[in-house]
């Protein structure tokens, strides 16, 4: 009998071992390049990772190196982290800067892979690689590995594609969530991790040192927001979206929404979840503005684009004269003009629910001119082409377009101010 009971204590310990083996491990260095893509917010976003385990640090890029995060659990009691972005500064130039977070006890700051822990998953079968790089082999098999987890109403189902090298080691190259919501019926998240140059060693020490001549500041604002600025990556890798329930109780409270039940409460922060990314992925992208949270972030595309109001009838010659070039010299334009410091432009208006972008387009052309004219900035109405300019074509806030509001401005002789 004690024999019997030996050979089982033995089988499960050899199993558990066996089983453990399986599970893809990747090496505790390692650096990896990546794309995020995230579907619903049309964004694929380059990334390069150096993760450091032995000495746990890591380092995360986006977008080449316009924004940098440094993780440094080593440095501190807390451990600290490092954000490097470009901002303007006073002259509208654009300055690298750094921002710098303490952790504490309380919120330390850990090191950030870039890699899934696998230990969850289990081996479902084999897929053919899905590659976006075009660096493996066409037809050549990946392992598929899975997890699901369930949050209530919502499932999440994680898939990661791997393959091998010539010593067997695991190879990463594709990671896909998608999350389902059974209350709403529908997919509520979606994002994907491409992966390749993947190498495994050890990491230049010097990758995580903050460069020569930096003075890093605290970076603004209450710290829960500093997982999406600081970490961004975070919330995909490590499932951490606690920053998007913050921002989301801001927003609602800002603009001061009100939901109908609990269930279109949380649709609409599904939606916002999206607009969030979009916006913090664009501004790290750096491209020469930044872009916020406003009263529309709980708005899908399609019901944004309602609120734009353009209409495009198909018309290929709307009355416009040919821009005539020959009486402008190009060596006399400047390098930048900015026709708000000059007086020119009136303040921002809002079309709030009313389709009707063409009348404020159209306004906003003729103030401008006018002011270049006469040295005088008036506002003129838009509502009274929103009112007056069906007979020319125009739908009121169900769209217009431009060219017809002008020929409704010459029929009548002009534009009442506001």
């Amino acid at each position: 009998m004690k024999c019997f009971l030996a050979f089982l204590v033995y089988s499960a310990t050899l199993l558990s071992t066996i089983n453990a083996e399986d599970i893809p491990v990747f090496g505790a260095d390692y650096y990896v390049e990546a794309v995020l893509s995230l579907p619903y917010a049309e964004i694929k976003e380059p990334i390069i990772g150096y993760f450091d385990g032995t000495h746990n640090r890591s380092r995360i890029d986006y977008y080449g190196d316009l924004v940098q995060t440094i993780q440094r659990p080593d440095l501190n009691e807390g451990g600290v982290s490092f954000k490097f972005a470009y901002m303007v500064d006073q002259k509208g130039d654009a300055q690298r800067v750094c921002f710098q977070v303490n952790g504490s006890q309380q919120v330390p700051v850990s090191s950030q892979p870039l890699l899934p822990d696998l230990t969850p998953f289990k081996k479902i079968g084999s897929d053919v690689c899905s590659d976006i790089f075009g660096l493996i082999k066409e037809n050549t098999v990946c392992e598929r590995w899975e997890y699901s987890v369930t949050y209530g109403d919502k499932s999440n189902k994680y898939v990661f594609w791997l393959s091998r090298d010539s010593h067997s080691n695991p190879v990463p190259v594709q990671y896909l969530m998608k999350g389902y919501d059974s209350l709403l019926g529908s997919h509520y998240d979606k994002y994907e991790v491409y992966y390749k140059n993947y190498k495994s060693g050890a990491i230049d020490p010097q990758v995580f040192e903050l460069p020569a001549n930096y003075t890093c500041r605290s970076f603004p604002g209450p710290g829960v927001e500093h997982i999406g600025h600081h970490n961004p990556i975070r919330e995909f890798i490590s499932g951490a979206d606690s920053h998007v329930d913050s921002e989301f109780a801001k927003f609602t409270d800002k603009h001061d929404k009100r939901y109908d039940n609990s269930t279109h409460e949380r649709g609409r922060k599904d939606v916002f979840r999206q607009n969030l990314r979009f916006i913090s992925s664009k501004n790290r992208e750096n491209i020469g503005y930044r872009l916020s949270v406003n009263h529309l972030a709980d708005l899908t595309d399609f019901e944004r684009r309602s609120l734009r109001g353009k209409r495009y009838s198909g018309v290929e010659y709307n009355g416009g004269l040919e821009f005539d070039k020959t009486k402008y010299s190009l060596n006399a334009v400047p390098q930048q003009w900015d026709w708000r410091l000059s007086g020119a432009v009136t303040p921002v208006k809002d079309q709030a629910v009313c389709g009707s972008c063409w009348s404020f387009g159209t306004t906003g052309t003729i103030e401008g001119v006018y002011f270049v004219k006469s040295g005088h900035l008036v506002k003129l109405s838009e509502q009274q082409l929103i009112d007056c300019s069906w007979n020319e074509g125009d739908n009121g806030c169900d769209g217009g377009e431009d060219f017809r509001a002008y020929e409704y401005i010459q029929k009548v002789d002009g534009l009442h101010t506001q």
